[in-house]
């Protein structure tokens, strides 16, 4: 006969749920963590690694995966009409920018955008921006840097800046004209460059063509950003790109997306697995006592389909307690605290630019609580069906273990073995707290990879480097002097100063040095234009006439060093130093084959020494980024040699750069003094490392507050896991500890016992920590190092978190033994 007794199960699930409501309470508020945790990590994480992506867009200034130079017409609008494409703006460098009110500039690039690479490709990469696009023949728009070098420090739109400048028409520079343009708007981005903006009719009034040589650009976003070599190549072909164009994008795009897409995963899945222990450590530490209790029902009679209909009401309950409450706590942190801090560190943000809350992270959240809780659940119904009534009343989730025998037991051995009663328990337990550890270690890994003092770190060499611009001038002048370097060098902040000469030098027609690199120039896009057969014949007969002029380049010790550990620390450095060795470098970044070993002839022109012949080792050959010169001549491969050695052969040296580097890096006060030195040269620029910095600095403060955001919210989390676990096994053991003291422990001696559980917690959970996070910190670290830098193991950052982990820890036990354990002894041993 089927009985109607839906309203005894709610009844008596009701009234158990009343009973425990202590137990209950604990349940609700690890439901509650867990779906804060997973919200606020995920928003938050998910916005840190926007913030990454921001970052690195502003640094290389615009937003695209593949450039096509020299575009035609054609291959624009073929462009334009792929499915596969979702933008392609187009830009063309037209003029440059050399005087403002008889300020020599480092000869700041004007390009004209059209509306999608302004919109789509421009505008997304800077940090900010202020006034409009040009659109008058004399209206220009200006990054701050080409505003700084101007000296310009307050721009407005609506100012007159008297420029001097030349077109690029085919690719050379035209005749200086003298313009009085009006700053029609600002930006400034993490490039670092010295650019501006210019109207379509200034554009075409230039000359230049987009089809030139090194000045139009086609800038192709794809709509699936991940692609491959072949996708280049196939764009190639479809395109017919000629041998005098070149189109590239980073062909590593799908690798570093697996790496990216499995770190990532990897947190997620370390997230939901201390998420997922968080609520199931509840679930065990109670689970002795709830069998107990349904093994009580089922000697009555109770069946396991009625079983489980009581429990499953608790987990509604609990849940419909416990999520929306997590669910509106994580979103509320998310969404209005931490906007509110990054909106103090950078007022130009916008709330919804920091954080963007996915619908699809609330589904989550949601529900892996209710999964993990109702699963979790499982557990007491599956034993009971297992076991028989009476086994159920006397279970005991407890493993029998042997301890030695001896004549007494310390309280160590046995807080020990209170740690290990229960094996599975204590490896769940143990497993949130060490998870949690670990988390921090790579959470430190993400921050220092992103740290902008570490970036610009690997990125300079220097601290700040001083260019003479007159050397691509007909008239160059030695403005860098040795007066002023020795100036430098007694400023008490500087370090070391790196100096770079160089001088014009012919090296004859060698065929078993130069031949194939030649070869090679005339099949590439920087081919000179002319006949090959005819140009080396020329060259053959007349070195110092012809197109093939080259550069040696005299290096002192400081920039040996630097240039020997690029070259992996090949060089021989007295060799070096005494003229029988040099590196030669192809400014082009073409290949000049295996020439190292081999001897070089050349001589220095128009000197006092009658032209002498030297001749000079190769011992290494370098890349173009080694080149530790800035500007280049001629199409020959550069020469690099000692200082000491090119003093000796020539008397017509100029001082092309020094780089500056600091006792204290990236200092205020050294930068200013050594500025102060170089202000009245208005044919020296400078590059300075603390300027890029300064750019960064508020990107960088914003992805610090949300990384240590995460880091905290993490180590709480494992604070509360842990005060919640004691709670409700000190609850739990409340019989237990009266019948310890009923044959004679005190409540001293208990509370010493509970503070070694938590030492053994602390010790296990920190070394456990420490051995899994340092190698998942390294293996973050590797696969998303977009700038190649070191990892250095975080000591300093992790000592804190340590040390407050251990105390929490030590402190807990006693704190909630204090205020929960309050019954006598007699009520205590009588407690079910």
């Amino acid at each position: 006969m089927k009985i109607r007794n839906k309203k005894v199960l709610r009844e008596i699930a009701v009234r158990a749920y009343k009973a425990n409501w202590k137990r209950n309470l604990f349940t609700i508020f690890s439901i509650i963590i867990t779906t804060f945790m997973i919200t606020t990590i995920l928003t938050i994480g998910i916005s840190y690694q926007k913030t990454i992506s921001i970052r690195n867009a502003r640094m290389n200034g615009m937003s695209y995966d593949i450039s096509l130079t020299e575009p035609e017409k054609g291959q624009v609008e073929q462009v334009r009409t792929m499915s596969g494409i979702a933008e392609a703006g187009l830009s063309v460098r037209c003029a440059v920018c050399e005087e403002y009110n008889s300020t020599v500039l480092d000869e700041v690039q004007l390009y004209w955008l059209d509306q999608t690479a302004w919109e789509k490709q421009c505008v997304p990469a800077l940090e900010y921006y202020e006034g409009d696009y040009p659109k008058k023949d004399n209206e220009i728009m200006l990054s701050v840097n080409a505003l700084r070098a101007m000296g310009v420090t307050n721009p407005r739109i609506g100012m007159k800046l008297p420029l001097t400048w030349y077109g690029l028409a085919g690719g050379m520079a035209g005749e200086s004209t003298e313009n009085e343009f009006i700053l029609c708007g600002f930006f400034k981005d993490y490039a670092g460059w010295e650019r501006g903006f210019v109207s379509k009719v200034f554009y075409k009034h230039t000359g230049a063509r987009q089809t030139d040589f090194m000045q139009g650009v086609l800038m192709i976003s794809m709509r699936n950003p991940i692609f491959s070599a072949r996708d280049i190549e196939s764009l190639r072909e479809v395109l017919s790109v000629s041998s005098m164009q070149e189109i590239k994008g980073d062909v590593e795009t799908i690798t570093n997306y697996i790496r990216v897409i499995f770190v990532l995963f990897g947190l997620f899945f370390m997230i939901m697995i201390s998420g997922f222990l968080f609520i199931y450590n509840m679930l065990l530490i109670s689970v002795s006592r709830d069998i107990i209790c349904y093994g009580q029902l089922k000697t009555i009679g109770m069946t396991s389909v009625q079983l489980k209909s009581v429990i499953d009401r608790q987990v509604i309950w609990n849940c419909a307690a416990g999520i929306p409450i997590g669910l509106l706590s994580g979103l509320f942190l998310a969404k209005g605290i931490v906007p509110l801090i990054l909106s103090t560190v950078n007022p130009v943000l916008e709330a919804e630019q920091i954080i963007m809350a996915e619908p699809w992270i609330c589904v989550t959240a949601i529900l892996f609580s209710f999964l993990t809780y109702w699963f979790g659940s499982r557990k007491p119904v599956r034993l009971v069906e297992r076991c028989s009534a009476i086994e159920a009343v006397r279970y005991t989730d407890v493993t029998n273990r042997k301890m030695k025998k001896s004549g007494s037991v310390s309280l160590m051995s046995m807080a020990w073995s209170n740690v290990f009663r229960s094996i599975r328990q204590a490896i769940i337990i143990l497993s949130s707290f060490v998870i949690s550890t670990a988390m921090v270690w790579i959470i430190l890994a993400v921050l220092q990879q992103n740290n902008a003092e570490k970036i610009v770190n690997t990125i300079y060499s220097y601290d700040i480097r001083f260019k003479n611009d007159t050397m691509l001038d007909d008239n160059i002048k030695n403005l860098i002097t040795g007066q002023k370097i020795a100036e430098a060098e007694k400023i008490s902040g500087v370090l070391q100063i790196g100096k770079v000469q160089s001088t014009d030098a012919v090296v004859p027609y060698q065929e078993d040095l130069f031949g194939g690199y030649y070869r090679n120039l005339y099949q590439s896009r920087y081919m000179p234009g002319g006949n090959y057969e005819d140009d080396i014949d020329f060259y053959k007969k007349h070195p110092e006439d012809s197109l093939f002029t080259s550069r040696i380049i005299g290096i002192d010790s400081v920039e040996f060093e630097k240039l020997n550990e690029k070259l992996g620390s090949t060089l021989d450095r007295a060799d070096f130093e005494r003229g029988k060795t040099a590196v030669v470098i192809s400014s082009l970044g073409l290949d000049t084959g295996d020439i190292a070993g081999k001897e070089l002839i050349f001589w220095i022109p128009d000197d006092s020494r009658k032209e002498e012949m030297q001749k000079i080792e190769i011992a290494a050959v370098g890349q173009s980024k080694d080149l530790p010169a800035y500007f280049s001549r001629g199409y020959s491969p550069e020469i690099i040699v000692s200082q000491s050695y090119l003093a000796q052969i020539t008397d017509n040296l100029v001082t092309e750069l020094i780089e500056v580097s600091y006792k204290t890096p990236l200092s205020d006060k050294t930068e200013k003094q050594i500025k102060d030195i170089f202000k009245e040269e208005q044919g020296v620029s400078f590059d300075s490392k603390l300027d890029r910095f300064g750019a960064m600095k508020q990107n960088s403060e914003q992805m610090v507050i949300l990384g240590a955001s995460i880091g905290i919210i993490i180590v709480i989390l494992a604070f509360v896991n842990y005060f919640n676990m004691l709670a409700a096994g000190i609850d739990g053991r409340k019989r237990e500890f009266a019948i310890l003291e009923s044959i004679g422990m005190t409540s001293k001696q208990i509370r010493a016992m509970l503070a070694w559980e938590g030492n053994f917690y602390a010790a296990v959970s920190l070394l456990g920590g420490m051995i899994i996070g340092i190698p998942f910190s390294c293996i973050v670290f590797d696969n998303l190092n977009t700038f190649d830098m070191k990892y250095q193991l975080p000591w300093q950052e992790i000592i804190v978190p340590y040390v407050i982990i251990l105390l929490v820890c030590i402190a807990t036990p006693r704190v909630v033994y204090h205020f929960t354990v309050k019954n006598s002894i007699i009520e205590g041993i009588k407690m079910e």
